[in-house]
């Protein structure tokens, strides 16, 4: 598809909204997801995304929000967002809706990568 727009370099002073990830991250995912490394990585890049929606690196979301930013199924997401926890990528806090055995949004936080 082709712009209209004429093309310019980006520039983060032009204050557009954007998302970041730390380089640590990308690379821990790559070495840790080998055989899955392409469905990790937009599990991580929509959690991002969806920090920055937010301003915030806590954050709820659905799992159906993150696979929908992430282009992929609820249970890929799903499959994936535990072992993101489990390298200590993000922290998860599970939560259930009131009188019911149903979820609710889980509450998501980016932390900082270890070296």
């Amino acid at each position: 598809m082709k712009s209209s727009n004429k093309s310019e370099p980006r520039n983060i002073k032009d204050r557009q909204p954007f998302c970041w990830q730390e380089k640590k991250a990308l690379e821990k995912i790559r070495q840790l997801f080998e055989n899955d490394t392409a469905s990790a990585l937009s599990t991580y890049v929509a959690l991002t995304e969806i920090a920055s929606d937010a301003k915030s690196d806590t954050f709820p979301a659905s799992a159906s929000h993150v696979a929908s930013k992430a282009g992929l199924a609820r249970k890929t997401v799903i499959r994936r967002v535990g072992p993101l926890e489990e390298y200590g990528l993000i922290s998860i806090k599970r939560t259930k809706l009131p009188g019911s055995k149903a979820s609710a949004s889980n509450i998501y936080t980016l932390l900082k990568v270890g070296t």
